[in-house]
């Protein structure tokens, strides 16, 4: 079995830095966060990236919002289209279903706490998100059926 790798990429990065800040900052963030997957229920995941990109592009200042690391029409194409790298893999509903528990969890104290995320690569063959709790954050581990270089060229083609 090959050695798995542990790795982030500039999306995963910025999802950490919309998932961080100050207690009233987390609590925005996470009511928004549910609010868009709520509306957004019945369509894919890229469908909240293109909300996010139209709101950076109008400089919406009345939510904050995860910097802009790519499109829509990326995210969809190489992370949920049954054509791409993770085609088959339920990333759609893994990535909904993870996250809501991790912000759910990271809600559930008395102050809310913030996510950091890693994926882990060549341990798995399917999509996986786990959640941990600590005593300072949320831990969320990605689990990508994919090896790290396989995964890399996917997003690096997609650009």
């Amino acid at each position: 079995m090959p050695h798995p790798d542990v790795f982030k990429i500039p999306q995963v990065e910025a999802l950490d830095e919309y998932l961080s800040g100050t207690p009233d900052e987390l609590r925005a963030t996470y009511r928004h966060a549910l609010d868009l997957m709520s509306e957004y229920d019945d369509q894919p995941l890229s469908e909240i990236t293109a909300h996010i990109e139209r709101a950076n592009e109008a400089k919406d200042a009345t939510q904050r919002l995860p910097r802009d690391v790519g499109t829509a029409s990326h995210f969809y194409e190489h992370w949920l289209a049954d054509f791409s790298a993770l085609g088959g893999k339920n990333v759609d509903r893994v990535f909904r279903d993870g996250y809501t528990t991790a912000i759910e969890l990271a809600m559930s104290g008395d102050e809310p706490l913030p996510i950091d995320t890693v994926w882990v690569s060549g341990v798995t063959e399917d999509f996986e998100i786990h959640s941990a709790a600590g005593p300072r954050q949320i831990s969320v581990v990605v689990f990508v059926p994919l090896s790290q270089e396989e995964f890399q060229a996917s997003i690096l083609n997609a650009k």
